[in-house]
């Protein structure tokens, strides 16, 4: 039993450091990856920057003694209320259509390299389509789970409801990216749900890997390199997109050799 379970670990390092063979791929990825968190976050800084705008100007409304404020007062106070819902709501779907664009075109590319597919317009409007789909029905749930469900069980289920989209989702891109064809796509989620449990040692991998290279890097960028703490943040990112991209080669192995195993 112990030298099986060696055996395993062995051979799931031996697949997660796989990916540095294929030198080249490996960088295009790693290039894609960065692309791709780089657009993430200057969209979610650059709506932060409004948001933060439209915040202030709230703060700066004096809701006390409404009722003796003239009709030309409350007509401000009410248009600049109005104004904030309709941003947040504007920015919010802008936001998330932005995020499943650039998500579709990166990571499509990002899996195509991968599993060595062609990545064409066709493919490409296609899967967009499917993210747009698989990320609403997703969205409207964790947002029910939240509105709609009390604290602390709404913290749990949205803790549950985040893993499964990340490993779902990951499940669906490799899946689609690979077969091309809906119908096969649904029935590796399926199998991807019901064959969860087969995943725990990759799972397992890499948090242990991930939680060692938080530590490494936290000491090399403070007490090795001594970097100011937003180089060290850009480090860290650095290093965290590069295992992060390992990860992608490694679970495309271990995902498709679970949904096309028989049992």
């Amino acid at each position: 039993m112990g030298f099986g379970v060696k055996g395993v670990i062995k051979k799931n390092l031996e697949w997660f450091l796989d990916s540095l063979k294929r030198g080249r791929d490996y960088s295009m990825v790693l290039l894609i990856n960065i692309i791709f968190l780089s657009c993430s976050i200057t969209a979610i800084l650059l709506i932060r920057g409004r948001l933060l705008g439209w915040i202030s100007k709230i703060n700066q409304i004096d809701l006390s003694m409404v009722l003796m404020k003239t009709e030309v007062e409350l007509g401000a106070i009410n248009s600049t209320l109005k104004g904030f819902v309709f941003f947040v709501l504007l920015s919010g779907i802008a936001l998330f259509i932005f995020l499943v664009l650039i998500c579709s075109l990166c990571q499509g590319g990002v899996w195509s390299i991968i599993l060595k597919k062609k990545f064409s317009a066709g493919f490409f409007f296609k899967f967009l389509f499917a993210n747009f789909i698989w990320n609403s029905v997703w969205a409207i749930s964790l947002l029910a789970v939240i509105f709609m469900i009390k604290f602390p069980y709404s913290f749990y289920l949205t803790i549950v409801l985040l893993f499964l989209y990340v490993h779902l989702t990951i499940v669906m891109h490799i899946a689609y990216v690979k077969e091309r064809v809906f119908n096969k796509t649904i029935r590796a989620i399926r199998l991807g749900v019901l064959r969860i449990h087969y995943f725990i040692i990759q799972y397992i991998l890499i948090g242990i890997i991930a939680i060692a290279l938080l530590r490494i890097c936290y000491y090399i960028s403070s007490y090795i390199l001594h970097l100011a703490f937003i180089y060290g943040i850009v480090f860290g990112l650095l290093v965290f997109l590069m295992f992060i991209s390992m990860s992608q080669f490694y679970m495309a192995k271990a995902i498709t050799m679970v949904i096309n195993r028989r049992r």
